[in-house]
């Protein structure tokens, strides 16, 4: 009996200390948990609080700059539709003819009302980078969004409000569950595809022969079709750091050098993991010419962009996707981008930017031939939110009425491409 009541006891014992690391256990992950919340909304107030200091003293600059009648307006506006016609794109089959505006001109530095017609979705966390172009300026113009922001179990429902001439855009990550509604809609509209890596249109290139598609602009272009139009990935969107317009307005007032006054042949800045073959090959053939300057690991982004405005050059091979933001930088800070051929030549077209096959075409005396004067005084006309307005205007124009064939051939289109999505 003795040994029986012992052997209860023992286990008495085992099964309270069991209890009590349970308990313990429960109490850590509780902790933890309410841990993870507390920083989260910390993070959330920091963030706020960020975006309102940068959005105070953003719009404090912008208030200071003047139209040439003297009348001072807010410099964050819409894009309007009056645009300088030496400015307009012409379009020649799938190529462009950037034209650069004058650093001088009112063009991109004039100040407008904000008008809610033209930038229907800019809140305070998703600012537009206007004047200049980025994922959420893009954003901003469209009529319908499809994104995070958005349920999509509720897109069934939204698709069918797209009418005739709409601007629509998507999210790159979500081209699947966009078109597998494809037969839902009814009105014939203008894709924009941005704010990711991934390229486009992939597999949903089919979709381009649809008279329901009136145009494609896509960032990170993998196709070429006459309705098909790259966009550049352009400027960070604003609620991340090296989005700061404020830092941008600043640079741009005192960082851009004359192209003679230069220090910095070569600018390099970048981290070789987001596309370790490509962006090594470059780095093994740039690192040696003499003038180079190859930045450090996390530079602070006002003395990124005061390099860039010190440079003559700035090497930009691709990383996750095609394009990068450093392409974009460089030319609004005057430098000269270095970047691999691709289905993106055409948004370089008119502009100063050298395209090569492989670096190793580039030559030390073939960069201290070339004049880069010409960008320390005009901006390429791509980087502003105007000029792909207007392109959207454009492509609006060519709304004619669609045809019977057309639409029962998109049904079965659709139904394939929504099997290839469950798969």
């Amino acid at each position: 009996m003795a040994g029986g009541r012992c052997g209860n006891v023992a286990l008495l014992n085992v099964f309270k200390r069991r209890q009590i690391c349970a308990f313990f256990t429960m109490i850590v992950f509780v902790c933890w948990y309410f841990e993870g919340i507390i920083i989260n909304r910390t993070k959330i107030n920091y963030i706020q609080k960020k975006q309102q200091f940068i959005d105070s003293k953003y719009h404090r600059k912008c208030l200071k700059v003047q139209l040439h009648s003297g009348q001072q307006k807010s410099c964050i506006g819409p894009v309007t539709s009056e645009i300088p016609k030496s400015t307009i794109a012409i379009r020649k089959k799938n190529n462009c003819e950037n034209l650069l505006v004058s650093r001088a001109s009112q063009f991109w530095s004039d100040s407008f009302e904000m008008n809610s017609k033209i930038f229907k979705h800019s809140g305070c966390y998703r600012e537009t980078s206007y004047p200049f172009i980025s994922g959420d300026t893009f954003r901003a113009m469209a009529d319908h969004v499809y994104d995070e922001t958005t349920l999509i179990t509720d897109w069934s429902k939204k698709v069918q409000q797209i009418s005739d001439g709409d601007i629509v855009f998507l999210k790159t990550d979500y081209l699947c569950d966009f078109f597998s509604l494809f037969t839902s809609i009814s009105g014939r509209f203008i894709l924009v595809t941005h704010n990711g890596d991934s390229s486009a249109p992939g597999r949903f290139k089919i979709f381009l022969w649809s008279d329901k598609l009136l145009g494609w602009f896509a960032s990170n272009p993998d196709f070429e079709h006459p309705k098909l139009y790259p966009i550049p990935i352009g400027l960070a969107n604003t609620y991340v750091s090296h989005g700061n317009m404020a830092i941008f307005m600043d640079a741009l007032g005192k960082d851009v050098k004359p192209g003679a006054n230069r220090n910095i042949l070569v600018y390099i800045n970048f981290s070789i993991g987001t596309n370790l073959m490509e962006r090594s090959r470059a780095l093994s053939h740039f690192r040696n010419f003499t003038r180079n300057h190859l930045a450090k690991l996390r530079t602070p982004f006002y003395q990124y962009l005061d390099d860039l405005g010190n440079s003559r050059f700035v090497l930009s091979p691709p990383g996750n996707g095609l394009d990068c933001h450093r392409t974009w930088e460089a030319l609004l800070m005057g430098a000269i981008p270095i970047v691999l051929s691709s289905t993106l030549n055409s948004l370089f077209s008119g502009t100063p930017t050298i395209i090569v096959s492989t670096w190793g075409q580039v030559t030390e005396a073939s960069l201290r031939a070339i004049n880069n004067s010409l960008l320390t005084t005009h901006i390429p006309a791509a980087l502003l939110a105007q000029y792909w307005h207007a392109q959207f205007l454009s492509v609006r124009q060519s709304l004619q009425p669609s045809s019977v064939i057309d639409r029962c051939m998109w049904v079965n289109c659709s139904r394939t491409a929504s099997l290839r999505c469950e798969q």
